[in-house]
């Protein structure tokens, strides 16, 4: 179970690594580019760049910051105790007594092993999930350092087109000269073009213009030597250069990969003993996952998702929903019989409800268009309408699987309406009708027909199901619905976990792909699998290692000489060095 998900996974990022290597090929921004691109996703062979990404890693898991992924190991870390203790009470009691009807176990196909009586096929299933959270996490760890190394390279660049200065740095009086040469109206205002005629290309000119206003004025360059002047001395240097960098944010998907192991252990903790009980335990980090891909395209760099958002998510949404289906689940086996109680817990929730979808604005963004807005709204009182009525019919809960069930479908829903709204905004509006960008697209994400099949596949295997808990099933019931394994030691469900955990991955996999290419157009850079935009011009790679690209020596021309003569020289050197990873605006 750990080498089948990990050499399907390995089949699929080969045929995602063939497709990209013929898109670079082939498309029409081939003959400027070389081999070296900005991939989203693929596990390359490690080198010194990114050992020292993963000591930068080690320092910040040192010091720990209150956000998706340190928040969550502390959930996890707090789930497996609480978990562990509760499903082994029930494995105990079923061992002491000898009554089998305890844990609802697939007697059919039951395969103790050699040290505990204990399912170890259901176990060893949930390893799937372990391997596509290591999956994501990887592939995270290598799209990061892919975009940063391009960042690096591009911003060496950037600061030689601007630099005249043999000492390598560039102080204010020599930062303004450089807007007043470029400002050929002499109006105070340079505008695009102005800097084209001047410097030959706008690298420098949409790095400083964050707004992309297409002009500049005196006191915007002035105030972007402050912003670049970090520290205060008074000079620019291309190491600052690189810290006002806009680097991506990926932080959430190196949550999404924590929830994936994260699922493996609860879901390992509920086959342990299977019951109605014992089932809340695998639906908590369901529902983690869920919430956690809802937010996978947000810009988590943006002062909307910051460490309080994120805190506040874990107090305001995760925590309650986890109590709220701990409490829901004994009302589901009608343990408490008082009504006043159920009713007040009843108000308590649908009141969490009404505050928490409150939330969906965040994700849907303050600039929103009248569809959006109506989608919102009918999203908010679809969300709670089913929670009203599951808690005044006690019946319509059960036929949802219960309480936990209820909010996992819920979340499930949320998901699929934030989500395809986010697909769409950040990646299929820049779809033109042309055959050759549709036919790159399909080709570039021809790794979802595989998902798709996969998910089909594994939908079907839960479908049919080998035991039955749910709060009305009876333990001969559940003991009639068992049926023999269909591999091996494995039965259907186990095969539902291995599949459900490569698709998991997969979608994870589109989604960082998709998150990448939209922080590409934010920085000017083109996207493989579309036609260039107008004169995309090439942007600088350096093939070297961090200390080559360290010990790089530019010829720096004379400030003497005159501008035309620079920008002449300058992009010699960049077709001299072959410098080109992506595309940047002109």
């Amino acid at each position: 179970m750990i080498l089948g998900p990990a050499l399907f996974l390995f089949c699929v990022n080969g045929m995602h690594w063939l497709t990209y290597t013929c898109l670079y090929t082939v498309g029409p921004e081939a003959p400027s580019q070389s081999r070296y691109r900005l991939w989203p996703v693929f596990v390359s062979m490690p080198n010194r760049g990114h050992l020292a990404m993963v000591r930068e890693k080690l320092k910040r898991i040192s010091e720990p910051v209150a956000f998706f992924p340190a928040l969550l190991a502390l959930m996890v870390g707090v789930f497996l105790a609480t978990a562990a203790q509760f499903v082994l009470t029930h494995y105990g009691l079923m061992v002491r007594t000898g009554n089998r009807d305890v844990c609802f176990y697939n007697e059919r196909c039951y395969h103790p092993g050699v040290v505990w009586d204990i399912p170890w096929n259901h176990v060893l299933s949930n390893l799937a999930y372990i391997v596509a959270g290591v999956h994501t996490m990887l592939q995270t760890f290598f799209a990061e350092s892919r975009c940063r190394h391009f960042l690096r390279n591009t911003l060496q660049a950037l600061f030689r087109s601007v630099n005249l200065n043999p000492r390598g740095c560039l102080n204010r009086q020599e930062w303004a000269a450089i807007f007043d040469d470029a400002d050929i109206n002499r109006n105070g205002i340079v505008s695009r073009q102005e800097w084209r005629v001047r410097h030959g290309d706008t690298i420098v000119f949409d790095f400083i213009d964050e707004t992309d206003a297409g002009s500049l004025s005196r006191e915007e360059w002035l105030a972007a030597f402050e912003r670049l002047n970090a520290n205060g001395d008074g000079v620019l240097t291309q190491d600052k250069f690189q810290l006002a960098s806009r680097a991506i944010d990926v932080r959430a998907f190196y949550a999404i990969a924590t929830t994936f192991i994260a699922e493996g252990v609860g879901s390992t903790c509920y086959h342990l003993c299977p019951s109605v009980e014992t089932f809340q335990f695998d639906t908590c980090f369901m529902i983690s996952i869920a919430h956690l891909l809802t937010i996978a395209l947000a810009d988590c760099s943006k002062p909307d998702f910051d460490t309080r958002a994120a805190l506040k998510y874990f107090v305001y949404i995760l925590t309650p929903m986890w109590l709220i289906n701990f409490i829901g689940t004994w009302y589901d086996l009608k343990i408490f019989t008082s009504t006043w109680l159920y009713w007040t817990y009843t108000v308590l929730v649908v009141m969490w409800t009404v505050g928490a979808v409150s939330s969906l604005r965040r994700l849907f963004g303050t600039e929103m268009g009248a569809c959006s807005m109506w989608t919102m709204r009918l999203l908010q009182g679809l969300i709670i309408l089913v929670v009203l009525l599951v808690y005044v019919d006690p019946g319509a809960r059960e036929s949802l699987g219960g309480t936990a069930n209820t909010f996992l479908l819920l979340s499930i829903a949320v998901m699929a309406v934030v989500v395809s709204r986010q697909i769409y905004m950040q990646d299929l509006r820049f779809v033109s009708c042309g055959i050759t960008e549709i036919g790159g697209r399909i080709l570039k994400h021809g790794y979802l027909a595989v998902m798709v099949g996969v998910g089909v596949a594994s939908l079907q295997c839960f479908s049919e199901k080998v035991v039955i808990v749910t709060p009305e099933a009876t333990p001969a019931e559940s003991h009639d619905a068992n049926q023999d394994c269909l591999f091996s030691i494995f039965d259907l469900h186990d095969c539902w976990h291995l599949l459900s955990a490569v698709a998991l991955a997969l979608f994870s996999t589109y989604l960082l792909d998709i998150r990448i290419d939209s922080w590409a157009r934010q920085s000017g850079i083109q996207v493989v699998g579309e036609l260039p935009s107008d004169g995309y011009a090439p942007v600088p790679d350096l093939e070297t290692s961090e200390e080559q690209a360290g010990e790089l020596k530019v010829d720096i021309a004379k400030s003497s000489a005159s501008k035309s003569s620079v920008s002449t020289s300058y992009n010699g050197d960049l077709e001299a060095m072959d410098l080109s990873e992506g595309m940047l605006k002109p």
